[in-house]
């Protein structure tokens, strides 16, 4: 015989559910609506709701900012909202304390992201990033995150730009900027830089799927290990969680020790040089009987003896083939070992 008990349970239980389902769409409908009228409201009033007071009041001030999206795809994902939602809470709660609060939105449209979406789409970059940029903010708006539309940066605008060209050349004329040639991660095919973050670890480019090749290139680059002991010590007066503070030490990586020469004796075709080498345990190295320079080191050319050369060249070859595959993808380090006197007698 059936079980009529269960059946009717059974029943009760989806009737239940059904009406809880029911319930939920109809919330949903009807957050939606309310979004969509307070959106077409907040619009016609040029989002004024939102809008720091200008030129600021006595009122205690508030400046919070978000990490400004790329316009180089389709639309916002789920982790621009989840991040954007935290800010927003936070927004909303100094504002209803009474504090003038700016809270703005922007594009970060240059770059590595914005061509490679032109690349993909084969679009013109400008293109694509306008007509991104407006279904992006058309989501932000949709969401009803509290932005202060009236000061949005686009970085593609030349109103913008023209600024941050000018704050390159004050730091050019304070010798803070500088040209140098440095490593870089390059794609032959795609024919670009790469962040590490775009070579996967088969050595390959994550789009294209070439060959990762390491090239020399030169380039500019700012000097902020000028600042340095001024970025460590300003540390103190930023009320972050230690371990946000321990991360940032570590990436200014300040080590206190000495420089120290050694001497290179001459050789045929060689004069007699110094190699000077930083160290934060100068008292261990009287005993020192050799350093080693990388093959891949500029100063490999310099020190290297006429027999060395061919090997030398020929290590070169070999690792633009193999680098990443040997050894399942560990490195091989090849070097040059030179004995040297102790550095009392350099």
């Amino acid at each position: 015989m059936f079980n009529f008990l269960k059946i009717i349970d059974g029943f009760v239980m989806f009737q239940n559910m059904c009406q809880h389902i029911c319930a939920f769409i109809y919330a949903i409908k009807t957050y939606n609506l309310c979004t969509k009228k307070l959106s077409i409201f907040w619009a016609k009033n040029n989002f004024q709701l939102w809008q720091a007071k200008n030129p600021p009041s006595r009122q205690e001030k508030m400046y919070i900012l978000d990490m400004f999206p790329y316009p180089s795809g389709e639309g916002l994902h789920v982790g621009h909202f989840e991040g954007y939602t935290a800010t927003d809470i936070l927004s909303r709660y100094w504002k209803m304390r009474g504090t003038n609060v700016l809270h703005p939105m922007g594009w970060d449209a240059f770059g590595l992201p914005a061509e490679n979406y032109s690349r993909q789409t084969k679009k013109p970059p400008q293109d694509i990033v306008a007509k991104n940029i407006k279904r992006f903010k058309q989501q932000l708006q949709t969401a009803g995150f509290s932005y202060d539309w009236t000061r949005e940066i686009n970085t593609t605008d030349p109103k913008y730009y023209k600024w941050t060209q000018w704050i390159f050349l004050q730091l050019f004329k304070q010798g803070l900027a500088y040209e140098a040639e440095a490593v870089v991660n390059w794609c032959p095919k795609c024919e670009i830089v790469l962040a590490d973050e775009e070579v996967n670890n088969e050595n390959r480019c994550v789009r294209c799927g070439e060959t990762v090749t390491r090239k020399k290139l030169k380039q500019w680059f700012l000097r902020i290990t000028a600042y340095a002991d001024r970025l460590l010590e300003d540390l103190d007066l930023v009320n972050w969680p230690e371990n946000v503070k321990a991360m940032q030490r570590n990436w200014i990586g300040r080590s206190e020790g000495a420089e120290v020469s050694f001497a290179v004796e001459a050789t045929e075709g060689k004069e007699a040089s110094t190699v000077d080498v930083f160290t934060t345990r100068p008292d261990t190295l009287f005993g020192a009987t050799f350093f080693i320079v990388a093959a891949d080191a500029d100063l490999a050319n310099e020190l290297v003896i006429d027999e060395q050369r061919e090997a030398l060249e020929n290590y070169r070859e070999i690792k633009r083939f193999v680098k990443g595959t040997i050894a399942e993808n560990a490195p091989i380090i090849p070097c040059l070992l030179y004995t040297s006197p102790s550095p009392r007698d350099s």
